[in-house]
Formats: C-alpha cells, sequence, structure tokens
C-alpha cells in the first residue's frame, strides 16, 4: 500500500464480530462501519464498497446514481485487513 493514500479502511474484529473503520493518514478514525458483520468476509466486501465509494468508482449504485471515477493511479482510499487493529477512542 502506498503511503501516499490519504485513507485506509480497515477491517478488523469488534469483540466475536468483525467490522470496519476508516483512519485517514495522520491515524484519527475519519469513519466507522454502522454495524458488525458476523464474517471476515462480509465485513472485507463492505469495506470494499467504502473503498471504492472514496476512490469514486464508476459504476451504477441502486439508486440509478454514476460517480464520477479519480485516476486509477492516484487512488483516494486502500483496504486493509488487520484482526490485531483496536481503534483509538477518545
Amino acid at each position: 500500500m502506498s503511503a501516499s493514500v490519504p485513507h485506509r479502511i480497515i477491517v478488523h474484529r469488534a469483540g466475536k464480530n468483525w467490522a470496519w473503520t476508516q483512519v485517514s493518514r495522520n491515524g484519527m478514525a475519519a469513519a466507522a462501519s454502522p454495524d458488525t458483520y458476523e464474517t471476515e468476509s462480509n465485513a472485507t466486501r463492505a469495506a470494499q464498497r467504502q473503498v471504492d465509494i472514496l476512490n469514486g468508482r464508476t459504476g451504477r449504485s441502486r439508486g440509478g446514481v454514476y460517480v464520477e471515477g479519480y485516476a486509477k493511479s492516484a487512488p483516494y482510499a486502500a483496504l486493509v485487513v488487520d484482526e490485531n487493529y483496536h481503534p483509538r477512542v477518545g
């Protein structure tokens, strides 16, 4: 993963379940998953959707809205799976 990526979406354990947290380059949490997921694969799939939203992937959403795409050479976010990551609170 490039150090120049402004945001990382980290999939991590949340108790017995899994969640994702969006972390900016300075280490502050910018967003968190609204739900926890029973499996790592479900949390990773949800986190990948968040990465796609931040990177502006072109495609059609369920509401029929198209999103403009960022250049693939300069992504805005990257996906990381880290079972031992714990978001900072406070």
